[in-house]
């Protein structure tokens, strides 16, 4: 009976080891749970602070005066290869999204119409722009968020796929 007992509280002994040494481990796991909450957390703020900083900069950017004077020159180093500085051969939704691929981070319908302007050499009707937008949103090119069109990663493989820009 004797080696019963003992093998019996072996088996305790190394049961209690085994629980003790899990019991270790969870609490190990949840201090390293609680560090990656607190980093999330802290992460998730930064990632806030700049979001709202960045919507900030982007509204301030697309409601600043568009005072676009371009020479011939800067023209012609913003124009890529194979893209005439005229907007002979153009259409109004290639204007569009090139002149939002430019502008990069948003912006409001005149100043869309500006970009065109001193871009293309031509000036389009807003009546004839604020549409073009709306059809380019539908099909997902662009988006429209406080009042600033945003040219879309969709809009950007469309104006790359068309040798445009």
């Amino acid at each position: 009976m004797n080696s019963i007992s003992e093998l019996l509280q072996q088996a305790i002994n190394v049961a209690n080891d085994e629980i003790f040494a899990t019991d270790q481990k969870i609490s190990e796991c949840h201090q390293l749970l609680s560090d990656l909450y607190s980093k999330r957390d802290n992460l998730q703020e930064l990632h806030d602070s700049l979001s709202s900083q960045l919507h900030s900069f982007d509204v301030q950017f697309a409601h600043a005066p568009s005072q676009l004077e371009f020479t011939d020159s800067e023209r012609r180093n913003t124009l890529l290869p194979g893209m005439s500085q005229q907007s002979e051969g153009l259409s109004l939704k290639e204007m569009v999204m090139h002149a939002l691929n430019l502008i990069g981070t948003g912006a409001e319908v005149q100043r869309v119409i500006d970009y065109i302007t001193h871009m293309f050499d031509v000036t389009p009707q807003r009546t004839s722009v604020s549409p073009t937008l709306s059809r380019l949103k539908q099909e997902g090119l662009v988006t429209l968020e406080d009042d600033l069109w945003r040219i879309t990663l969709k809009g950007r493989n469309w104006v790359i796929m068309h040798g445009r820009s």
